[in-house]
């Protein structure tokens, strides 16, 4: 059966007598028709184009018009002369859909190796800062994609962690390149912000004004530990008493904590032990039972008690601490040990050079501790000695487990 299929023509048709499926074709263009199909609900009617690799079908009608469905049909048609296999472009659009980047992501990110706090922070920058992409096929992702995305993270988080999600983002899709998903990384050329590192380095009375300001509560004491210890803010935060050894009177990090991955044995200056054996037991966890999560939240609470002129972060905390160690004639080795840091001992040194500097670092520590202390309650009042000192310092470790008394006033 073959008619032109327009508006007032395609109206006319229906289902021969006695057939259950029947498809009227176009006079013009050829395997164009509509078909029409008796089912548990009704006649289905649809669009749809033969040719020799198979059957299109568009859509129904009448949702789809005359008008639109010849349009469609000239165009596949003329695409099939050209040596195009519609069969195969819809079986690559589907699998191009099925690899969108939130399918890909749940592949990629088990599979990568992390420590625990880069896990953390790489899967808030691929899972919430770039949900936006995660419907969207790999394949089609293009750099105006990643510039909308970024510029998002950028309102709404500031330029560092656009710079860190730009960083974990460029990463994902040159492990698509690898695998064979994509040809190019839709990353590159796109803009990074410029960033000047921090130098802010606190001031004994900004340090006094910190530790009188802090509750008495885990973030409290914890930021305490920080300023005593100079670590970082998850390695105190997330302390667990299985690495607490006070028989001992250290921390030690396993490798897993620790940002270069190297373990970390901190001896315990007596201000730290004070705090850490004052500090009630509910679980392994030191702070919190998950550990404390909400830093953002309390370090806001924080600043609007402190309102400093200049804004400051945890980590000058352990910027301050290692600038001033150096200030108290501390020498950097020991510094660079207590932070952790590998630095010093590069090239045959590195090799060679195996020292823990136990010492250096418990007698680094405990100056630094004692500096700390001093300035919290001053060695002297009005130009005259402070003799209650030690007392007053006893009585506040008592009442809030976080200071200890020095040996000498």
């Amino acid at each position: 059966m073959k008619t032109k299929l327009t508006k007032a023509n395609v109206a006319a048709l229906g289902l021969p007598d006695g057939k259950a499926d029947a498809i009227h074709f176009d006079t013009e263009i050829p395997g164009f028709g509509i078909r029409f199909r008796r089912g548990a609900q009704g006649i289905i009617v649809t669009w749809v184009l033969q040719h020799k690799r198979g059957r299109e079908t568009l859509g129904r009608y009448p949702a789809i018009n005359a008008e639109q469905a010849r349009e469609w049909a000239a165009k596949v048609h003329a695409q099939i002369a050209l040596g195009h296999d519609p069969a195969a472009a819809r079986e690559e659009e589907k699998q191009q859909r099925a690899e969108n980047v939130g399918a890909i992501l749940r592949i990629y990110l088990p599979g990568k190796k992390l420590r625990p706090r880069s896990r953390v922070e790489i899967e808030r920058h691929l899972l919430k800062n770039a949900a936006s992409l995660h419907g969207r096929p790999v394949a089609q992702i293009t750099r105006r994609d990643i510039a909308n995305c970024l510029a998002g993270v950028t309102e709404r988080s500031g330029t560092s962690q656009a710079n860190r999600t730009r960083a974990s983002l460029s990463a994902f899709f040159m492990w698509c390149c690898r695998q064979g998903l994509i040809d190019t990384n839709p990353v590159a050329f796109t803009s990074r912000h410029k960033e000047e590192s921090r130098h802010r380095v606190l001031t004994d009375a900004e340090l006094r004004q910190v530790w009188k300001a802090l509750p008495d509560d885990d973030y409290g004491k914890a930021v305490k530990l920080l300023m005593l210890t100079g670590q970082r803010r998850d390695e105190m935060g997330k302390l667990r008493w299985s690495e607490v050894d006070l028989a001992r009177g250290t921390i030690s990090l396993p490798s897993e904590r620790t940002k270069n991955g190297k373990p970390h044995e901190l001896p315990l200056s007596p201000p730290v032990r004070a705090i850490l054996e004052a500090q009630p037991r509910f679980g392994d966890l030191v702070f919190g039972r998950r550990g404390l999560l909400d830093w953002a939240k309390h370090k806001k609470l924080l600043d609007a008690q402190l309102q400093f002129s200049d804004p400051w972060v945890l980590h000058d905390l352990r910027r301050t601490a290692a600038t001033r160690m150096v200030d108290l004639g501390i020498l950097p080795h020991a510094v660079e040990a207590v932070l952790n840091h590998y630095g010093h001992r590069s090239g045959v040194a590195g090799v060679y050079n195996r020292s823990l500097y136990a010492v250096e670092k418990a007698q680094a520590l405990a100056r630094w501790a004692e500096h700390v202390m001093a300035v919290v309650v001053p060695l002297s009042v009005s130009g005259k000695p402070n003799t209650d000192r030690i007392s007053r310092l006893y009585q506040a470790m008592k009442s809030t487990a976080t200071v200890v008394p020095l040996k000498q006033a």
